[in-house]
């Protein structure tokens, strides 16, 4: 397959994504509450993120250097982590007496949510700083991916209203750079 076509798929995958987010926190905020659509939305959503953050980064690879590099496995790995505590919030938690999803995440089984949500915003901010000074896609779609994901990643102590917000700005940012992935030219490698 051609880069530029598997570029494409992740930017369409991108665009699934930052959808997904937005549509996931604007139903959240008009309803007040989660929704059906919002856990479907959420649930899903870090599935296509992944595949939308490899081509994002294989894109650009040559401008973000070893830096972006390891921003990129970090923000990859927390991402990966984060999906599976998204899925099981969304999908398994939903559907449990609220006190026994409270027992449930009252010990160290909270550990590795937080642990995820940690490890997601550490590597968004790191790979969202390293794409802001490569200058390959638009700075200021860098920054609302950034952005936008610091209150989702720390939704466990803000209020609702602000990780609900912080999804819209997410998904905006997804958007964004996935269309401009979209129309990137990449050089194809030359084969021997």
């Amino acid at each position: 397959m051609p880069t530029t076509s598997l570029l494409r798929l992740s930017a369409l995958a991108g665009v699934i994504c930052g959808v997904s987010i937005a549509l996931g926190g604007l139903s959240e905020l008009l309803a007040g509450d989660k929704t059906t659509a919002s856990g479907y939305l959420n649930g899903l959503s870090p599935a296509f993120g992944l595949a939308f953050l490899a081509g994002l980064y294989l894109a650009q690879r040559q401008d973000l250097g070893r830096y972006g590099a390891v921003a990129f496995m970090l923000n990859y790995i927390g991402l990966a982590l984060f999906a599976g505590a998204a899925y099981a919030r969304n999908f398994v938690l939903v559907h449990m007496e609220k006190a026994e999803v409270e027992s449930l995440l009252s010990g160290s089984h909270k550990l590795p949510f937080i642990g995820a949500a940690l490890l997601t915003l550490a590597g968004t901010v790191l790979f969202g700083v390293a794409m802001y000074r490569a200058g390959v896609v638009p700075r200021p779609a860098s920054a609302l991916f950034v952005i936008g994901f610091a209150p989702v990643c720390l939704g466990f102590v803000l209020p609702a209203v602000v990780n609900r917000s912080g999804h819209m700005v997410a998904g905006t940012g997804i958007i964004w750079l996935a269309l401009a992935l979209w129309s990137m030219h990449v050089r194809e490698p030359a084969y021997a």
